[in-house]
């Protein structure tokens, strides 16, 4: 009897011990949680163990014998916990204050979900600048299908960007939460933060925190600068292309004291070169002159932090016909020029402090000042700018009951004032927009999030107006998580200042009203499933997002020779669906597959019109692969660029786009403190043809330098080298 008792116990006893314990490891930088690899897991006093996978998870049986689990990991200050049965491990390692130089041979993920964010978000980590030329951050979303990049016009080579189909300027683009994309900087501010300078990215769908403002309609994308404290003392990265173009990046870290460190970094770009492959008279890409400096500190004591720092930036486009001569025609009829020479600098200041007396409270201050100089002649036209722009806040962060309940608020003050003059007419605009906002965040830990925010914000312009939000985050088991969220935002329209590219046009533009402030309601559901392919990591995710106008600054290009301005009198909406599979079939090789169906369609003068110059789908693949101690790596990454609408609707009819594929390739090579790299973009050698219209009568009204749907240059090839010493 008592035989049979013990083995009904031994069998209850490994019933309960085959069920494993899993978890999740991380680290958390400027706020953001990033796993670790290759984390050393293991019973206390034992010799059983194993190792987090590349998105920092791990799986381990029970010990019978000891309840205590021990993470070690390079680097990083160890640490044990006591597990239970079923649980649900997730522990952050702190970095340790002396770390010895090593060598990682396990590569970072180049996309990381951010699990414990009720808003859908992607971190972009370092890894992504390494996997294509990545000049600066316009180039930065090759592998991402969020995010779609192309150009402006033909003429000016200004970047933009659309995210659920529509334009950059719907998307609030920051810098360490510092609003640096505004203005005139909103037109080539994508080609101002260089790659080598940035540490990270985060893509954000839909409607961010209101902590972070009222501008994010479509979402927010917020950009991460390399840190003092943890850089590499020196890192150099020179690439040149075939057509003669090059540019230099150099920061440098410095370890001053135990809590003083500083960041040095410096960029040159230069293009000289005057490329016309199409033979239609105009250089295919401006020169381009490019200086720009940073110089960031860092002080971190017990309780305090604080940075600061100061950017400049000197910058000459010249583009146009290939006879044209700079600065030797003044507004010619002869030769067609695009000159664009910009001044900027701008400096920050923020800091935080945690309460001694109760951890859990802190207080923060983020401050940003800008100086911004536009001087520009688009063929017979002159456009001269100059901002000035100020942004301060205050924040207060902390737990309600428990630390299931936290709570943030603020006030927040924000100043533009712009001078500008068109064709030697003077216009100025200034703005203040004090406001306030609270937020509530409920958590039951990994399973369930509830974010809820509020703001009010009074504009000198347009009056007093609230910002309501809601986010929720459900992941019931370690496979399933949904996120849905639905929110309100706000934008200040700028019609030249953000839309300088029409200038490149021979069409009249006509308005008779002063734009409104622009309004929309963005709503969105996502789903992510976890699960294990041969044995592999991989995920699947689905989302939607709509967004609905109430008010919206209309640009129409449906009348051939004119372009109306007017103030939205209908419907105006995006649909946006999308799909993203990622996996590591085979040990090193990261594979991503994505596709996209967007739907947007506007009111111009009562007829609800699909909005030109959109791509209907999208699909995406994008292959990454390195040898074992990562020796060589390749990537590959392809793109299928959907058909979509022209503009001309009323003269012209409905007219498309074709669909088209692209592709760029790169290899390379790494070494102990260097790299090479060499690749081509736009494999395919795929060309818009005809970009520019009228190119032979460039000071007629037919002549349009801003309808562009796709590549305006065909295979450009690279070659780059990269060197590195690392931070003691």
């Amino acid at each position: 009897m008592y035989k049979l008792f013990g083995v009904i116990a031994l069998f209850m006893g490994g019933s309960l011990y085959s069920q494993n314990i899993k978890g999740w490891v991380f680290e958390t930088v400027n706020g953001q949680e990033t796993p670790l690899p290759q984390v050393n897991v293991y019973w206390s006093g034992t010799t059983t163990g194993t190792s987090s996978d590349t998105q920092g998870q791990f799986t381990i049986e029970p010990n019978v014998h000891t309840n205590l689990l021990v993470f070690s990991y390079v680097g990083y200050t160890p640490d044990t916990i006591k597990v239970a049965l079923n649980q649900r491990v997730e522990l952050e390692l702190k970095t340790a204050n002396v770390l010895n130089e090593v060598e990682v041979s396990e590569r970072q993920s180049s996309q990381v979900i951010q699990r414990k964010d009720p808003v859908l978000t992607q971190n972009l980590t370092g890894e992504t600048f390494h996997r294509a030329a990545c000049c600066n951050l316009s180039e930065s979303f090759e592998t991402n299908a969020t995010v779609d990049v192309g150009y402006a016009d033909a003429v000016t080579g200004a970047k933009q960007i659309k995210m659920l189909g529509l334009d950059g300027k719907y998307v609030q683009l920051q810098v360490e939460n510092l609003p640096l994309f505004s203005g005139l900087a909103s037109s080539y501010g994508l080609m101002y933060i260089p790659g080598p300078w940035m540490e990270s990215i985060q893509i954000s769908k839909g409607s961010a925190s209101v902590k972070n403002g009222y501008r994010s309609i479509t979402g927010q994308i917020n950009s991460e600068f390399k840190k003092p404290n943890k850089s590499d003392r020196l890192f150099l990265n020179i690439v040149g292309n075939d057509a003669l173009g090059w540019e230099a990046n150099a920061t440098s870290a410095i370890k001053l004291s135990p809590k003083w460190s500083t960041l040095l970094a410096g960029h040159v770009h230069s293009n000289q070169q005057k490329m016309d492959n199409n033979h239609d008279g105009f250089v295919d890409e401006p020169m381009i002159n490019r200086f720009q400096l940073m110089n960031r500190w860092r002080y971190q004591g017990v309780n305090l932090g604080a940075q600061f720092g100061i950017l400049a930036l000197s910058e000459d486009r010249i583009g146009g016909q290939t006879a044209y001569q700079p600065s030797t025609e003044q507004l010619p009829d002869t030769h067609y020029g695009i000159e664009i020479r910009t001044k900027r600098i701008e400096g920050f200041w923020k800091g935080g402090y945690i309460l001694p007396s109760n951890p859990d409270f802190s207080i923060a201050m983020l401050n940003h000042a800008a100086y911004h100089r536009h001087e520009s002649i688009y063929g017979l036209k002159t456009f001269d700018a100059t901002e000035h722009s100020l942004f301060s806040q205050l924040l207060f962060e902390g737990t309600l009951w428990n630390r299931n309940h936290r709570f943030a608020t603020g006030i927040q003050y924000q100043y533009q004032n712009f001078d500008y003059e068109l064709n030697q007419h003077l216009m100025g605009l200034e703005e203040q927009i004090p406001g306030a906002h609270i937020e509530y965040t409920y958590s039951t830990g990994h399973v369930f999030t509830l974010l809820m925010g509020a703001r009010v914000d009074y504009s000198s312009r347009y009056g007093l107006f609230a910002t309501p939000r809601i986010h929720a985050k459900w992941h019931w088991n370690e496979q399933h998580t949904v996120r849905v969220s639905a929110g309100k935002g706000y934008r200040t329209a700028h019609l030249l200042i953000e839309n300088s590219y029409l200038l490149a046009n021979g069409a009249t533009l006509v308005w008779d009203t002063l734009p409104s402030r622009e309004e929309a309601w963005n709503a969105g559901l996502s789903y992510i499933y976890e699960f294990k392919l041969f044995g592999r990591n991989s995920t699947l995710m689905l989302d939607y997002y709509r967004t609905d106008f109430d008010k919206q600054l209309i640009i129409d290009r449906e009348s051939q020779g004119i372009i109306s301005i007017y103030n939205l009198a209908g419907r105006s909406f995006s649909n946006a669906y999308q799909i993203e599979y990622q996996s590591e079939p085979i040990k090193r090789l990261d594979v991503t597959l994505a596709f996209r169906y967007t739907d947007v369609r506007t009111d111009f003068k009562g007829d609800l019109l699909e909005v030109p110059l959109v791509n209907r789908y999208k699909g995406l693949i994008a292959l990454s692969y390195a040898t074992n101690l990562k020796k060589w790596q390749f990537d590959l990454n392809i793109q299928w660029n959907g058909n979509g609408r022209l503009p001309g609707y009323r003269d012209i009819g409905t007219q498309e786009f074709p669909n088209f594929w692209t592709a760029n390739f790169q290899i390379s090579k790494f070494y102990r403190k260097w790299s090479i790299y060499a690749g081509v973009e736009n494999l395919t050698g795929y060309v818009q043809e005809n970009p520019i219209l009228s190119a032979d009568q460039p000071f007629s009204q037919s002549f349009d330098a801003s309808q562009i749907w796709g590549p305006v240059h065909g295979r450009k090839f690279y070659l780059g080298a990269r060197f590195n010493i690392a931070a003691k």
